[in-house]
């Protein structure tokens, strides 16, 4: 897996939201299903330790 140092700032608008909607910073409005998904890539990051950092 391949490491980017940019800035969240200079990430594509789509890229910084999935990353806020992963940390947990914002809510996702989407269906269940999508919702879901977003917990379920948390829980495996988690079980795999692999740090997802917080919202700052």
């Amino acid at each position: 897996m391949t490491h980017s140092n940019r800035t969240l700032h200079r990430r594509p608008r789509i890229e910084r939201r999935v990353l806020a909607i992963l940390r947990g910073a914002e809510p996702f409005d989407g269906d269940a299903e999508k919702s879901n998904a977003f917990r379920r890539l948390r829980h495996i990051a988690a079980r795999k330790d692999m740090e997802i950092l917080s919202p700052t």
